[in-house]
């Protein structure tokens, strides 16, 4: 009785060791306020022409929760929402977010927007970004419902951060549209 007691023990401690080293190996989302239910908590808003588009927190549109970040596009301008992580050298970068363009506000005139990681690195006191090898989506130009969109890679020698962007960009004069992100996720693994 004894050793069917200590059998029935022992199979429940190594299942229940099982169980940690599987919960041990789940990812973790290293964005922080990724849903943006915060506002712009934790993240920037670029933009590279003063007015010709914007970027705001909205409650018009999001994929999970309250909120998500609206980018219009008005014109050649390109923009983003983006949220900076330290990284190493050889760290897999793994990163995905939720985009939406409503047919109301459609994309056109050239209008685009993906996910985009950029690496960063130091060039003596300055961080810039590589000249080459930036990681993006596939590039959604026209009217879509919630669709996921991802990018990863491998992080090159001497990069000390990434930028993960949702990112929009107008190619001309008649470029327009809104495009809505959420639920951003990131993770990092060696």
């Amino acid at each position: 009785m004894k050793t069917k007691i200590l059998s029935a023990l022992s199979i429940l401690i190594i299942f229940l060791l099982s169980l940690t080293n599987v919960a041990s190996f789940e990812k973790t989302n290293v964005l922080v306020n990724a849903g943006f239910e915060d506002g712009e908590s934790n993240w920037y808003n670029w933009n590279s022409i003063e007015g010709l588009g914007s970027g705001q927190i909205t409650s018009d549109y999001s994929y999970n929760g309250n909120n998500s970040a609206c980018r219009e596009i008005c014109g050649e301008v390109t923009a983003c929402f983006g949220q900076i992580i330290p990284v190493n050298p050889g760290n897999a970068v793994e990163a995905s977010v939720w985009i939406m363009n409503p047919a109301s506000e459609g994309l056109s005139g050239g209008a685009e927007a993906f996910l985009r990681i950029e690496f960063w690195e130091v060039q003596g006191e300055v961080k810039v970004p590589l000249v080459h090898g930036h990681l993006e989506s596939t590039h959604l130009n026209k009217p879509t419902k919630w669709t996921k969109i991802e990018a990863s890679g491998i992080v090159p020698e001497g990069v000390e951060e990434v930028r993960i962007l949702g990112f929009v960009k107008g190619f001309n004069n008649s470029s327009k549209g809104k495009v809505y992100f959420d639920d951003f996720e990131v993770t990092l693994n060696n």
